[in-house]
């Protein structure tokens, strides 16, 4: 079903999971790193970045970016 004019699908989007040391979250002991999994959300029509955020599983970063992007379909997030 195509979308309705000026509607915004979820084809649009790209997510990207990269695998690689976190740079934020919970501190660890004697100042280690965790490995983690970025996602990244990006409009493919416009190439700009929508959002990023880092999480511990493969799963989890794809469930994050998944739940981003019905965000941005429903109208509860913007796009940049």
């Amino acid at each position: 079903m195509p979308p309705i004019d000026g509607a915004v699908s979820r084809e649009r989007f790209a997510i990207e999971i990269a695998e690689g040391l976190m740079g934020v979250g919970v501190p660890f002991r004697r100042g280690c790193s965790a490995l983690g999994f970025r996602v990244v959300v990006t409009d493919t029509k416009t190439g700009r970045r929508q959002y990023v955020s880092e999480n511990y599983t493969h799963d989890l970063a794809f469930a994050d970016g998944e739940k981003y992007v019905t965000k941005l379909i429903t109208g509860k997030k913007r796009l940049k």
